[in-house]
């Protein structure tokens, strides 16, 4: 069983990475993925909705973002980043 708090330590299993000509352990990949996270969960629901949010006044605005109602979009693209964050953690970071 996986738990969240089984991280590999730095030392075992994996080479470091490089990240926009970064080299990445997997100590600073855990801190970078629980930061990204944490952004995530909180520009979805919170602040981020003002910066996409139409004014309903404003003729000119659209409402739509690929036939999708903005906000919705929006919340649908931290999400993915929450998953994509989850998913490195599981490939790079858990152990068996």
């Amino acid at each position: 069983m996986i738990s969240l708090g089984s991280f590999v330590d730095a030392t075992q299993l994996h080479e470091p990475i490089h990240i926009f000509g970064f080299r990445l352990t997997d100590r600073s990949l855990k801190h970078l993925i629980i930061f990204v996270f944490v952004l995530a969960l909180i520009m979805g629901p919170g602040p981020g909705l003002r910066l996409v949010n139409p004014d309903a006044s404003d003729p000119s605005e659209t409402f739509t973002f690929l036939g999708m109602p903005t906000i919705y979009a929006w919340g649908l693209f931290w999400y993915f980043i929450q998953l994509a964050a989850i998913i490195v953690a599981y490939k790079r970071l858990w152990k068996e």
